[in-house]
């Protein structure tokens, strides 16, 4: 499949272009922004261990914050949960990236390989 990225691409690419789908474990969804992107990833993470989930935002040092408090800036993860951000792309995807391998380095996971996406 051409136009197909992944978490270990050059992140400089994405400047001024948008997301079409994501895939994470073989479950793809369209989207239509990259702050739609981080709030799949973050729910994909939080279903399959919401202790693992918790433990990597923590301890990865990313710049957005979850919080049970809604504000201007956050989208809704789950149930009351809410990412608050705002950062451009390349460090959005940089700070995914880290909190992924954080992820997966706790949970003794490989997720980070399996989630890719298409740009429009």
């Amino acid at each position: 499949m051409e136009n197909v990225f992944t978490l270990d691409s050059d992140f400089n690419f994405f400047t001024k272009k948008k997301p079409a789908t994501i895939s994470i474990l073989n479950v793809e969804k369209s989207i239509d922004s990259w702050r739609e992107f981080l709030v799949e990833v973050l729910k994909q993470l939080y279903f399959l261990d919401a202790n693992t989930f918790r433990l990597a935002v923590r301890d990865s040092n990313v710049n957005f914050k979850i919080t049970t408090e809604k504000s201007k800036n956050s989208k809704e993860i789950y149930d009351g949960m809410y990412v608050d951000f705002n950062l451009e792309v390349q460090r959005l995807l940089t700070n995914v990236k880290r909190m992924i391998e954080n992820f997966d380095e706790i949970a003794g996971t490989n997720i980070k390989d399996e989630i890719w996406f298409t740009l429009k």
